[in-house]
């Protein structure tokens, strides 16, 4: 399977690329050997070939985060499904300033997130409330529909820091539309982890299977969400 994309930040080392079943995304950059070794298979299983490069362009997103690089911006519209958006967002904050996401409705889709650093405080209005640190995945299947805020947590506000993630956007089949909500919210020591064949990387099994490997979130679609992070 080919992959459709791969996505590049203009950072200078390799930090992470993220898979989405036949869609790589390498939102920093990565070395050449790196990239090599994850197209012959060393974290998907199988060799890919990349059709087009992407740069998302760092971008303010509002008042809700500081920096924001939307990484399907520049892919053809229904070139990705089930994928319909994934950003990679963050900022560093003084006390009290950080801003976040207020109340905003979600139906008949899946939204992701992803916490690199900082935290983020989940609350809803089905009266379901979690907190999601450093290395935690929130899976949402907003189904039928749901109201949510997601607010920094309490210490970044009072006494700033940086906070940096990821939110992917699925598409739910026409056939799970109307699904009740249901959330998997997920501890890092929860996503299993596992070393390419060389040794010189480790895959994050978010969603899915790499390298023998299965993830502990269950998908109403069948994909693939892998954190890879590699050196070389």
């Amino acid at each position: 399977q080919s992959s459709r994309c791969a996505s590049v930040s203009r950072s200078t080392r390799t930090k992470h690329i993220v898979v989405l079943g036949g869609l790589l995304l390498a939102v920093r950059s990565f070395s050449s050997g790196a990239m090599a070794q994850l197209l012959r298979g060393g974290a998907a299983g199988s060799a890919r070939s990349v059709i087009d490069v992407q740069s998302p362009r760092l971008q303010k997103d509002g008042d809700r985060v500081g920096w924001m690089r939307s990484v399907m911006s520049g892919l053809p519209k229904g070139g990705v499904g089930p994928f319909l958006m994934l950003d990679h967002w963050g900022g560093t904050y003084g006390p009290r300033e950080a801003v976040s996401g207020s109340d905003h409705p979600h139906r008949g889709q899946e939204t992701v997130s992803y916490i690199v650093q900082g935290g983020i405080h989940h609350e809803d209005s089905a009266g379901n409330e979690g907190w999601l640190r450093e290395g935690w995945v929130q899976w949402m299947t907003a189904g039928s529909g749901v109201m949510h805020s997601e607010m920094h947590v309490d210490e970044l506000w009072e006494n700033g820091g940086t906070c940096e993630g990821f939110q992917l956007w699925v598409n739910l089949l026409a056939k799970d539309k109307m699904v009740d909500p249901r959330y998997q919210d997920t501890p890092p020591d929860r996503i299993p982890k596992v070393a390419t064949p060389d040794g010189r990387g480790t895959v994050s099994v978010i969603a899915g299977e790499a390298l023998g490997t299965k993830a502990t979130i269950t998908t109403r679609t069948p994909l693939m969400y892998l954190d890879v992070s590699l050196s070389g």
